[in-house]
């Protein structure tokens, strides 16, 4: 049997989803139905199984753009993470050793920085570490040990701000913080500073969220800073209720919000998007979510409350996404207790509930929404139920399942969908069997525009001629794999976008997705006092 070691909602980042990351309450209609699909795999090929040829290899943690590839950071406990990259998503070439020569390296993050590859690791044995390459092939340790700390364990999402590379750093683990998160500047990538340590004052704070954008010129650039009337924005997880601060420098910070505005409750609140000139953070929290928005950061305003009033342990935390000038807030419930619920809103305050509770499936308790090249929008579930699930819509009030899994593995806990040269990918984790990933064999056909409107919901489903008419609710509250060796001392899919503002989310989400999945294995083992997953939940999926 697998042995799992301890993970890092930086790195690992739990899940499923959310842990994305992870009764229908607050359904639109009275009726509901679960998913009568046994399989919808039609038009998919899998062009990875088995972990690329090793189980251990249970998920992939983020991607990056690169030199005209697309690299893969890939979760294994056993051995050490591994860092893959494609040029077209069907062959796939592993680079450099498992753990980058350190097994206790069990999480990667990649990210980009002055024209060089770095890989952030996740290590609760000997301390983070930070690997630079300026091929992509070839990688030199330029940081051990946790920068001097071991109780530094992992590497968190980096920004770019004022051509200075920002690094958080996790400090402990939640069940056993030490001295509080860190902040760490380089501007040449190559040394670093201190200019925050002990989780800016309380130590409680054992974890960074930056506001940043992954992607630009539908690219995964990971990461640049999002500024906001100047400043750059940070959230905390603390366990007595998440803290918002700014900085103009990224070295002073100020704080703007403590003791989860009010509430500890939200022990774990995230700046997540800038939309029409104001900053909106969401907040994980286990009565149900909330979204505050701010005009000055100064000033906040509650607009969602309570996670629309699903209820306790449902709606916990959610992910803001633009699509055509519109805000969509997708939510994340706990497993075996409630299902995700999609929101759109015109105005960021007025919101719409779009489609039914879980897609009319109970055990979809998480989902993503994406806006593809195609002018689709697209819904990938999570569910460790009865099969993940793939829908699309033009419209955004039909929408058709286009894939389910076949034979449902209780290991298969997460799952995503990721757009490469006009194709649709699917990627499923798997905690036993090793990952996999599909192909959509029907190319992506892209459009300039499109138009999105919600009213009533139709749900067509492959072998279940069912169509579901729903009121609408407004709330104000591959695989051929080779490996090029390293030097000696050295450890040797751009999702498309349409719209000005529109942007597919990614690894970003899924970090604070990860605390979803920390909280929720929190709940189920302590709180309710039952036992639901009997394995340890893999990454969130990248998207």
């Amino acid at each position: 049997m697998k042995q799992y070691v301890k993970c890092s909602l930086f790195m690992i980042m739990v899940i499923v989803i959310l842990t994305v990351i992870l009764g229908d309450a607050l359904a639109i209609s009275s009726t509901s139905y679960s998913s009568e699909v046994l399989g919808l795999t039609e038009g998919w090929v899998k062009v990875v199984s088995g972990g690329f040829n090793d189980t251990n290899n249970i998920g992939i943690n983020n991607f990056v753009d690169f030199k005209g590839y697309r690299y893969a950071s890939v979760v294994n406990f056993e051995t050490g993470g591994e860092i893959w990259r494609t040029k077209n998503g069907d062959q796939w070439e592993k680079i450099g050793l498992d753990g980058l020569g350190n097994s206790n390296n069990s999480g990667i993050l990649l990210f980009i920085f002055r024209d060089s590859l770095y890989a952030g690791t996740y290590n609760d044995e000997d301390g983070a570490e930070i690997w630079i390459s300026s091929d992509g092939i070839n990688f030199k340790k330029i940081v051990s040990g946790g920068l001097g700390d071991k109780d530094n364990v992992g590497i968190g999402i980096p920004i770019i701000f004022n051509g200075k590379l920002l690094v958080p750093v996790q400090n402990g683990n939640l069940g056993s913080i030490k001295d509080g998160a860190e902040i760490w500047i380089s501007e040449d990538g190559e040394h670093f500073q201190r200019s925050i340590k002990g989780g800016l004052g309380e130590r409680s704070n054992f974890l960074i969220y930056f506001l940043a954008q992954p992607f630009e010129q539908h690219k995964y650039i990971g990461f640049q800073a999002i500024i906001f009337n100047g400043y750059v924005y940070l959230g905390t997880y603390n366990p007595t209720g998440g803290e918002i601060w700014r900085s103009k420098d990224g070295v002073n910070w100020e704080k703007m919000i403590d003791e989860g505005f009010g509430d500890t409750g939200n022990i774990a609140v995230h700046p997540d998007r800038v939309f029409r000139d104001k900053l909106y953070v969401v907040s994980f929290n286990l009565n149900g979510l909330n979204v505050f928005r701010s005009n000055d950061g100064k000033v906040w305003e509650k607009v969602v409350e309570n996670g629309f009033g699903a209820g306790k342990y449902e709606n916990n935390f959610g992910v803001l996404n633009e699509i055509n000038g519109s805000l969509y807030l997708s939510t994340f419930s706990t497993p075996a207790i409630g299902a995700f619920q999609i929101w759109k809103s015109n105005d960021g305050k007025n919101w719409t509930q779009v489609g039914l509770t879980g897609f009319g499936n109970k055990n979809n308790h998480g989902a993503g929404i994406s806006l593809l090249s195609d002018g689709f929008l697209y819904v990938s579930t999570l569910n460790a139920f009865d099969g993940l699930e793939v829908w699309k819509s033009r419209d955004g009030l039909n929408w058709e399942m286009i894939f389910k899994e076949e034979a449902v593995s209780k290991t298969h806990t997460g799952g995503g969908i990721v757009e490469l040269n006009n194709h649709l990918y699917m990627y499923i984790y798997d905690s036993v069997e090793g990952m996999e990933i599909w192909k959509y064999m029907n190319p992506l056909q892209p459009i300039t525009t499109i138009q999105t409107s919600v009213t009533t919901s139709i749900y067509t489903t492959p072998t279940l001629k069912t169509t579901l008419q729903t009121e609408s609710i407004t709330s104000t509250l591959h695989t051929a794999q080779t490996t090029k060796s390293p030097n000696t001392e050295s450890a040797s899919i751009s999702t498309q976008t349409i719209g000005t503002h529109e942007t597919v989310r990614g690894i970003m989400d899924y970090i604070l997705i990860g605390v979803i999945a920390i909280v929720t294995i929190a709940v189920i083992f302590i709180v309710l006092k039952i036992k639901v997953l009997a394995r340890p939940p893999p990454p969130p999926p990248p998207q």
